[in-house]
């Protein structure tokens, strides 16, 4: 039995987010939304990890506060794209403070500049997802990754893939397709960001079964992805070809940008391999079903013929639910439905 929690309302966690920024700041000195994220988030006891929604908020208010401040704002200098918070007692004058801003401003767009490179990290979960897709005999791989295709016929099936997505999956067992989009992003993934459309637009055309694929949900993609019928699946880590090891080396480190989920490889991990040969295959039907039930919403939302706010309100989703409690942190396994 998963440990059972205290629920926490939407200001209760953006407290609890304050308090974490506050003391990650006290010890890391300078840092921008995703390394907060990568302590808050995704580390520390289950009961304490604010999604990134909370700390979002939290920052604002403590921004508006002027109990941090942003010494180092996005476009300040070259290859700085994002800001990066301090408290305000952080200053240049001290040694300490001056050196963090320094490594900064080494480390930071390097580590960039390696996740925009398409061979060292934006095609490397793909080669991943289509490695671990191959090891599975139930599932025939269709076309080549992210290429389109029409008329592909299989079991007499007519099978197109245009607009292409990045994987299309046929399931002899159930004589259905499976169109998967995946995304090797440090970002969480919401469902008001344009991936989530373009998924939805290209299976609703091409009547696929929905999967996304990527490092991080949260609780709200999560929520909207069982409603609507896409099966999600989260890596819980952030891919690069073994190449980049010598660039990444002090992105990893706890003391240098700190995301230790940073994995160099190849290889398909036993978890997406366990998603493939089993999970897919046991919800597929439940999945195409709801799926099916919502096409026309789902296709009306990815051609943005309705807002976001008119999805979720159609979805039956009303304002933002409440952030992720202890249902979800304690065992939430890796996909989401």
């Amino acid at each position: 039995m998963p440990r059972r929690f205290p629920r926490r309302s939407p200001e209760q966690w953006q407290h609890l987010a304050s308090q974490r920024i506050i003391n990650i700041l006290r010890r890391r000195r300078l840092c921008n939304l995703r390394q907060l994220e990568s302590k808050i988030s995704e580390a520390g006891p289950d009961n304490m990890r604010a999604q990134p929604l909370s700390i979002r908020d939290a920052l604002d208010d403590l921004l508006s506060q002027n109990t941090v401040v942003i010494p180092l704002p996005k476009k300040s200098q070259p290859d700085i794209h994002v800001d990066f918070y301090a408290l305000k007692q952080f200053s240049l004058s001290r040694t300490n403070d001056k050196g963090r801003y320094d490594f900064i401003l080494e480390h930071w767009p390097r580590y960039t500049a390696t996740a925009g490179t398409t061979e060292l990290c934006g095609d490397v979960l793909e080669n991943i997802v289509d490695a671990a897709i191959s090891t599975v005999p139930s599932f025939v791989r269709l076309g080549l990754p992210g290429k389109d295709f029409n008329n592909y016929v299989v079991d007499g099936l007519r099978i197109d893939n245009s607009p292409p997505l990045d994987h299309v999956l046929y399931h002899r067992g159930d004589r259905l397709t499976v169109g998967i989009e995946d995304k090797n992003w440090r970002e969480w993934v919401y469902p008001n960001d344009d991936c989530i459309r373009v998924l939805l637009k290209k299976c609703a055309t091409n009547q696929h079964v929905p999967v996304f694929i990527t490092r991080k949900l949260p609780y709200i993609t999560r929520l909207l992805f069982g409603k609507i019928g896409v099966l999600g699946f989260e890596t819980h880590f952030h891919y690069f070809h073994p190449d980049a090891s010598r660039d990444l080396e002090l992105a990893k480190h706890r003391d240098g940008l700190g995301f230790a989920d940073i994995r160099l490889t190849l290889d398909p991990p036993h978890h997406l391999l366990r998603f493939f040969e089993s999970t897919l295959p046991k919800r597929l039907s439940q999945v195409r079903a709801t799926f099916e039930a919502n096409r026309a919403l789902a296709l009306a939302y990815g051609q943005q013929s309705i807002d976001y706010e008119e999805f979720k309100t159609q979805l039956g989703v009303f304002g933002e639910p409440e952030e992720l409690d202890d249902d979800f942190s304690q065992d939430p396994g890796d996909y989401f439905s």
